[in-house]
């Protein structure tokens, strides 16, 4: 990672996360129901288990030097993956809750992020 990239992935990783978790909610989940994935036992064991396979599986990757692709592709490639599957599993447990769509909003400021490093790092 070269010294121009960090202040991308920093500042809008922050950014986004303050955007996803306190403004977009205000705004998309409308209505009496304003629950999370997480507010069901179920949905928590589903998240976490995710989240925990993601992460085991960035660690296998770093600590064995499996592919011998670029890293920060593959860990977009699984955060996009990990994006989705939180998505769908909002969408069947919390179907009136729209909380699928602040999901797909934060799946779009992922990839906007990643054009922009991309961008300063491979061109």
């Amino acid at each position: 990672m070269n010294p121009h990239t960090f202040p991308i992935i920093l500042l809008g990783n922050a950014l986004l996360v303050l955007l996803v978790h306190f403004v977009l909610p205000l705004f998309i989940v409308t209505g009496p129901d304003r629950r999370k994935l997480v507010d069901l036992p179920r949905g928590k064991v589903y998240m976490y288990s995710l989240t925990i396979l993601a992460v085991a599986l960035l660690i296998g990757m770093v600590v064995l030097q499996l592919p011998s692709y670029r890293l920060d592709l593959i860990a977009f490639a699984l955060l996009l993956a990990l994006g989705t599957a939180i998505m769908l599993l909002e969408k069947k447990l919390l179907p009136d809750t729209r909380r699928h769509l602040v999901t797909l909003c934060w799946i779009g400021g992922v990839c906007v992020l990643f054009a922009i490093y991309g961008g300063v790092t491979y061109l």
